[in-house]
């Protein structure tokens, strides 16, 4: 009976804590490509992210711009890059489906979206 208690919840004094759920860990995003393009999308849950870039050569004369989009809601594009390489912060990214539009000359070019820590 105390084990049927237990199973049901109702007796949490008997089991025990009940262990909280763990997060489940969120991938980076990873996308290449040369010159400019737009990438595929990808799904972000919500929350700060850390978006890096570089390009190949890594060269003065290879400067990559981007922008981070969400699908079907463009006007809360979030702007990266400036340099060959780099990183920017951004906070409280709402969930949605993302994808990046990607500038950089004829180089190749590399954009990790990946979970802050």
């Amino acid at each position: 009976m105390r084990l049927l208690l237990c199973l049901l919840g109702l007796l949490a004094v008997a089991c025990g804590p009940v262990p909280e759920a763990t997060p489940t860990p969120v991938p980076p995003v990873t996308w290449e490509g040369t010159g400019t393009s737009d990438t595929a999308r990808a799904v972000l849950p919500a929350g700060d992210y850390v978006i890096r870039w570089q390009t190949r050569p890594i060269a003065a004369g290879c400067p990559l711009v981007g922008f981070l989009i969400r699908a079907g809601d463009a006007t809360h594009a979030i702007q990266f890059g400036g340099t060959p390489d780099g990183a920017t912060r951004v906070t409280s990214l709402a969930a949605g489906r993302y994808y990046a539009t990607v500038a950089a000359g004829e180089c190749g070019w590399t954009v990790v979206v990946e979970v802050a820590h």
